[in-house]
C-alpha cells in the first residue's frame, strides 16, 4: 500500500490520531473497503468460483454475498437506489456507502468472516489474494484509526495498540492450534460479548477459556484432575504439584498463581459466576477489559511453558 504525501506529512507533524474510533466509518474507508472486494472478485475467477459452488456459470459472486448478508440482517434483499438492481455489486456498493455505522460494521464483518476467509474462496481466488485482501483491510483500518483488526477469521475490537500487539494477538496465535480449539472459541466468544456490551458474558467466557487451556495442558502432560469439577485454582494446584513451573521462575510464578487464584477467579465469582441477589450487578468496561487482558497474558505464559516442555 502506498502512503500518500498528506499521510506522511501528518506523521511528521505528529498529527496522527492514536485514539481508536469504533462507531464512525468515514467515506474514504468505505470506498477502500469496496475496492478491496472488487479487486479480489475479479471477473476472470467468477465463473470458476460459480462452478466450484455448483452454481450457474452466470452467477455473479456479489449475488450470493448480498443474499446471505440480507438473510442474516432480516432484509428481503440488498437494493440499489429506488429498489432496483437487487443483490448486485452496485447494490452492495450503494448499501456500503449509505449504511448506518452499526450496519456497515456488520457488512464488513460478514463479508470477511463468513464469505471471504473461507475454504471455497481461498481455493479459487488463491491464498495469496485472500491474504492480501485481509492485509489491506487491516492496513486501512489502522490508517483511519479504526479500532478493529481481522485476525484468524474474526474481526476483533482493539482497545490498546500495545496490549493488542503484545498480548491479544499472541494469545489468538497460540490458541489456534487444534488442541486448544475449545479455549480458542471461548476466547473469541469473550471478545464478541465485550464488543456487544455484554461485559458479564465477556468475563465468563474469558474464564472458560483459561480453564479450558489449563485442562488441555493437564491432559497433555498426563496430570490427574477432575475435568468436570476442577476450577482454575485446582488446576493451577495440579500444575504446581507436578512441577510444571520451572524452579528458577518460582518467585514470578508465586505472583502469577496469586493473581490467578485471588484475582481472575475472584473476579468471576464476585461479578458473574453466582447469583446477583436483590441488586443487579453492573460490570464496567474497565473491569471487563482488565479481565480479558489478564486472562490473555496468563494463557500466553502457560501455553509457552507447555510448548517448551512438549519439545523436550
Amino acid at each position: 500500500m502506498y502512503k500518500l504525501f498528506s499521510e506522511r506529512k501528518k506523521e511528521q507533524q505528529g498529527l496522527v490520531n492514536d485514539v481508536y474510533i469504533y462507531n464512525s466509518f468515514p467515506e474514504q474507508f468505505r470506498n477502500q473497503f469496496f475496492a478491496i472486494l472488487k479487486r479480489l472478485f475479479n471477473e476472470n475467477k467468477i465463473r470458476e468460483y460459480a462452478e466450484c459452488r455448483g452454481w450457474s456459470i452466470n452467477t455473479d459472486i456479489w449475488g450470493p454475498l448480498c443474499e446471505s448478508f440480507a438473510q442474516e440482517k432480516g432484509l428481503k434483499a440488498i437494493y440499489y437506489r429506488n429498489g432496483s438492481l437487487p443483490n448486485t455489486s452496485s447494490a452492495f456498493e450503494y448499501y456500503a456507502d449509505r449504511a448506518e455505522n452499526e450496519d456497515f460494521l456488520d457488512l464488513l464483518d460478514f463479508s470477511f468472516s463468513a464469505f471471504i476467509d473461507c475454504e471455497e474462496v481461498r481455493e479459487v481466488f488463491g491464498d495469496e489474494a485472500v491474504n492480501d485482501a485481509i492485509e489491506e483491510l487491516n492496513y486501512r483500518l489502522k490508517q483511519h484509526s479504526l479500532g478493529y483488526e481481522f485476525i484468524d477469521g474474526h474481526l476483533i475490537e482493539k482497545t490498546n495498540e500495545h496490549i493488542h500487539k503484545e498480548i491479544i494477538k499472541p494469545t489468538i496465535h497460540l490458541l489456534s492450534e487444534k488442541e486448544f480449539e475449545g479455549a480458542n472459541e471461548e476466547f473469541f466468544n469473550a471478545f464478541e460479548c465485550y464488543k456487544q456490551g455484554d461485559n458479564k458474558g465477556a468475563i465468563i467466557n474469558a474464564e472458560k477459556s483459561l480453564e479450558s487451556t489449563l485442562k488441555v495442558i493437564c491432559t497433555k502432560m498426563g496430570y490427574q484432575f477432575d475435568k468436570n469439577t476442577d476450577t482454575a485454582k485446582k488446576l493451577i494446584d495440579t500444575l504446581k504439584t507436578n512441577n510444571f513451573f520451572p524452579n528458577y521462575l518460582s518467585n514470578h510464578l508465586n505472583t502469577l498463581c496469586a493473581i490467578l487464584e485471588n484475582g481472575t477467579p475472584t473476579v468471576r465469582n464476585k461479578t458473574s459466576g453466582h447469583g446477583q441477589g436483590e441488586q443487579i450487578q453492573n460490570v464496567s468496561n474497565e473491569l471487563a477489559e482488565y479481565e480479558l487482558n489478564l486472562v490473555a497474558t496468563n494463557i500466553v505464559f502457560l501455553v509457552k511453558i507447555y510448548q517448551s516442555k512438549a519439545k523436550n
